[in-house]
């Protein structure tokens, strides 16, 4: 409503603030309908909002571990009888 009566106006956009840093913990497979939080800005400090068993809240993120990269690059792979042999994984 503006001074002088109800006018059209463009809806206001809210902001888009960045997601908090950390990952949040691994989704239940089974999540509540609570909505304690809608975004990471709903939350104090360094809390995200992610889904739990209650619903969506305000819970501590998670740092993933980082990648262990290896410098350098794999000999090719020693081929067999029957193909390319695989001894490891990483």
């Amino acid at each position: 409503m503006t001074k002088v009566g109800y006018d059209c106006t463009a809806p206001m956009e809210e902001s888009q603030d960045p997601n908090k840093p950390g990952e949040c913990p691994a989704e239940p497979t089974v999540a509540g309908k609570a909505l304690f939080c809608r975004s990471d800005k709903d939350c104090d400090g360094s809390e995200k909002c992610c889904l739990t068993k209650v619903g969506k809240e305000c819970v501590q993120p998670v740092q993933k571990p980082a990648q262990n990269v290896k410098p350098g690059t794999c000999p090719p792979y020693p081929m067999g009888p029957v193909g390319a042999a695989l001894f490891c994984q990483t």
